[in-house]
């Protein structure tokens, strides 16, 4: 078969075409960096690099909701920790007020301390985080304790947040649970408090020593609420850890999977670029033009 002039041109041109397709999106890949640039250049890949990007954005959420519940959970425990403080400080002035020999002043003082006490574990029942009541239930917009009588207006719920897959974790505790002895808790630490208070001003012997055992009830169920708080930080730890590990895992594959090869793509550049120029002097050799006219 004749091979004329008009078939060779033709399949030079195509080549030449062929040839600024592979330098152009080389050119691209060097730009950007990125060997797949739409779904075209490589359908397998820019799946594959769809669902890591989705996996990525999941992960992101869940690394949201870690960060918020452990921002509501280090608050509430904090307050616990002030709590169970403030309680140890009112056994210990129950010991002392458990002994025969004190003075009336000392009495006094001591109801004094009561009245303080109580007012600050109504700070520590009523305390927010963000602007929002930690100890309330899910109506985080209604303060927990009334001021004049300590009774619970909140509610007994808890609030779950997905921190993995299929992993869900509790963002707060309910104040029933951790001042009252309705619901999980066993002792209204409020009565506790009150209850010293009462005996001291009436110079119930019988009863400031009672008090030394509901006092330290009290102190177990806040400790104990921060024993659940503490575990759940735990959780959002270790998952924290886990997913950083997942995160970086998807990175390297994105990265094999989208990044390119800079030495190996520069080297295709200049081998395109020697190649289109090798046919442009073809073309124009074999027609008699100059490559501008030819192009």
């Amino acid at each position: 078969m004749r091979i004329s002039q008009q078939m060779l041109i033709g399949n030079l041109t195509n080549r030449i075409y062929n040839t600024q397709d592979s330098y152009l999106s080389s050119q691209e890949k060097l730009s950007t960096g990125k060997k797949v640039n739409r779904a075209s250049d490589a359908p397998i890949s820019a799946e594959k690099i769809m669902e890591i990007t989705t996996k990525d954005s999941d992960y992101e959420q869940l690394n949201e909701n870690i960060r918020y519940t452990k921002d509501l959970l280090d608050s509430s425990e904090a307050q616990v920790s002030r709590g169970i403080t403030v309680l140890q400080s009112m056994r210990e002035l129950a010991t002392r007020m458990a002994n025969d020999t004190v003075s009336e002043q000392d009495r006094t003082d001591a109801i004094s301390a009561v009245n303080q006490a109580l007012e600050e574990m109504l700070s520590i029942a009523n305390s927010k985080h963000n602007g929002r009541y930690l100890f309330s239930g899910t109506t985080d917009n209604i303060e927990p304790f009334d001021p004049t009588n300590y009774q619970y207006n909140g509610n007994n719920d808890i609030r779950e947040v997905d921190i993995y897959d299929n992993l869900r974790i509790d963002q707060n505790m309910p104040g029933s649970d951790i001042f009252t002895n309705t619901n999980n808790g066993t002792v209204n630490i409020f009565k506790s408090l009150t209850d010293f208070r009462t005996a001291l001003q009436n110079n119930d012997g019988d009863n400031i020593q009672h008090a030394l055992t509901t006092l330290e009830d009290s102190r177990e169920q806040l400790s104990k609420a921060r024993t659940i708080i503490g575990h759940s930080n735990n959780k959002l730890e270790v998952t924290i850890e886990v997913l950083a590990v997942n995160q970086s895992i998807n990175s390297t594959a994105r990265a094999d999977l989208e990044d390119v090869d800079i030495a190996k793509e520069t080297t295709n550049l200049s081998k395109y670029q020697q190649i289109l120029e090798a046919n442009y002097a073809l073309v124009s050799k074999t027609q008699g033009l100059s490559l501008l006219k030819y192009l």
